[in-house]
């Protein structure tokens, strides 16, 4: 939709918030930055507990949760499976992962 003063059309990082607690509540900030932990067994019973409380009633956490579930599959298919992906792809994506201070 252009902006009516300068006749340019409004981008949508014009929309967009300055912060993550702008877009997000802090209890979902909260969650998302425990998820991992809680994923690899990282925090003690209520802790996790907690968190699974809140990802059980918040549909934003519970898909951001699916997401990072998934990704970690996938990752795991890729480091595990030598015949879904030829050697040259494998070893691409694990050179990218390593670079980006990821060490599988």
């Amino acid at each position: 939709m252009p902006d009516s003063k300068s006749g340019r059309r409004q981008s949508s990082s014009d929309e967009m918030p300055e912060t993550i607690s702008e877009a997000i509540p802090a209890a979902c900030v909260e969650a998302i930055c425990q998820v991992w932990d809680r994923l690899d067994d990282q925090l003690c019973s209520d802790e996790s507990n907690l968190v699974q409380l809140h990802i059980d009633e918040c549909a934003y956490c519970r898909g951001f949760e699916r997401f990072q579930v998934g990704y970690g599959d996938a990752i795991r298919a890729v480091r595990t499976d030598r015949n879904r992906a030829p050697w040259q792809v494998r070893a691409r994506v694990l050179d990218g992962l390593s670079e980006a201070g990821f060490c599988p």
